[in-house]
């Protein structure tokens, strides 16, 4: 499968990433999976033109990273690597819950990704994920 590139709007989140980023547990396990201390808090990404939802249900469907649960009171993730803005490395993190909105990307950097790429609330962004050759299980 090709690389595969989206825009988003960029928008606030909730906060509440960045308490999750900080974990000790979640800090090891991303420096394990894609080799960076990410930055507490992520890039949040509403997707708004259906060729840009369409292109992250093609990302989702290629096979990602996994990063198990800690715990009960955590839960799973998928991780797919990016270039975002055409210049930083990070990666999308996708929480395994059922209520996740389809239309929503969270991206994990080891830097903040807002003041390294100068971005503001309501700027388009561009994110190019880097898919797995291989397809996908079932």
């Amino acid at each position: 499968m090709a690389d595969i590139t989206f825009s988003g709007i960029l928008v606030v989140g909730k906060g509440e990433a960045a308490s999750f980023v900080a974990e000790p547990w979640a800090k090891n396990a991303f420096k394990e999976l894609v080799y960076f201390d990410p930055w507490p808090g992520t890039l949040n990404l509403q997707l708004t033109e259906a060729k840009d939802i369409v292109a992250w249900e093609t990302v989702q469907a290629s096979v990602p990273m996994e990063m198990a649960a800690h715990d009960e009171s955590q839960c799973a993730a998928k991780l797919y690597p990016a270039v975002v803005g055409l210049k930083q490395v990070g990666t999308i993190v996708l929480p395994t819950v059922a209520d996740y909105p389809s239309d929503k990307v969270e991206i994990i950097a080891p830097v903040n990704l807002r003041d390294s790429l100068e971005l503001k609330d309501g700027d388009l962004v561009e994110v190019t994920v880097f898919t797995s050759s291989v397809p996908p299980e079932g």
